[in-house]
């Protein structure tokens, strides 16, 4: 008889430890179509004047292509191709282009000597 209620008790503690559990981070429409990510946004990085200007300047690529960062306020563009993108900061070294995506990293906030740039297509 003892058993049977060693087994209940364990049962009920299961469900009710599932109840508090966190639900699944992605889900998937029923169609496919849709993907849905539940989490806190990254907090949004902001850059002071001074900041964005520094990283201001002109930078050749290995491929020869030249990449052109200018800012206007706080926030910063970059030009390459003929496209000019403004890039969102994730970190005073990390940003991303909000259109296409890519990822532009440098070495120092001001005075910059490498860029590194990656996911950008011509």
């Amino acid at each position: 008889m003892r058993i049977k209620q060693v087994l209940a008790l364990l049962g009920a503690a299961a469900l009710s430890s599932m109840a508090f559990a966190e639900p699944a981070p992605v889900a998937v429409s029923a169609d496919g179509n849709t993907v849905y990510v539940q989490g806190d946004p990254s907090p949004i990085m902001r850059l002071s004047l001074s900041q964005a200007a520094d990283l201001q300047g002109a930078f050749k690529l290995d491929d020869g292509r030249v990449l052109k960062l200018s800012n206007q306020n706080s926030k910063v563009f970059m030009e390459l191709d003929g496209r000019f993108e403004e890039l969102v900061p994730l970190s005073r070294t990390e940003f991303v282009a909000k259109k296409s995506g890519a990822r532009l990293a440098v070495d120092e906030p001001s005075f910059a000597d490498k860029i590194h740039l990656t996911q950008f297509r011509k």
